[in-house]
């Protein structure tokens, strides 16, 4: 399981004492309570797609083997007063406040994929939206399709491993 805290925008750190969101490090697991349990609804395909992402921003970002709640680890997630929410935040030398990037992943709706770069660059000034399949490399948002992504970042090679 992979924990990600709240980013705290005026203080630059992650807040472990405020709400969390919890992913699978292997988005399969998810996949299991609907093959044992009857009735149970398999998880959204746009939950898998963002489960993915965090899976694969924790592995590039993070310097510890395994994350252990409750101690914040390297990605992040931000939430504004009125409760506009973007999934991540990772570190990024010289990039949007704090040295933060912001990341919103979406499905392929144009409405969807607008709000959220609008709220990206309200906050933050820049950033990236994550869709399926669009690309729109325009502006200081851009959308890339959350595969693309995926295959360019790079799996941090040495990890300590967390002593919790």
């Amino acid at each position: 399981m992979l924990t990600v805290f709240f980013w705290d925008l005026s203080g630059d750190t992650l807040q472990p004492g405020k709400q969390r969101k919890v992913y699978f490090m292997d988005p399969l697991f998810a996949e299991i309570a609907p093959l044992l349990m009857p009735g149970a609804r398999r998880p959204p395909d746009a939950g898998l797609v963002e489960n993915a992402v965090a899976a694969g921003l924790f592995r590039s970002a993070a310097s510890a083997l395994a994350q252990a709640d409750p101690v914040p680890g390297a990605v992040g997630y931000w939430r504004s007063s009125n409760a506009r929410e973007l999934d991540f935040v990772v570190p990024a030398a010289k990039f949007g406040r704090g040295g933060r990037m912001p990341i919103e992943v979406k499905g392929d709706n144009e409405g969807a994929i607008s709000r959220a770069r609008l709220a990206i660059s309200k906050a933050f000034g820049s950033g990236l939206v994550l869709s399926r399949s669009r690309m729109e490399l325009d502006g200081e948002v851009p959308v890339l399709p959350a595969p693309v992504l995926l295959a360019g970042v790079a799996e941090t090679t040495r990890r300590d491993i967390a002593v919790g």
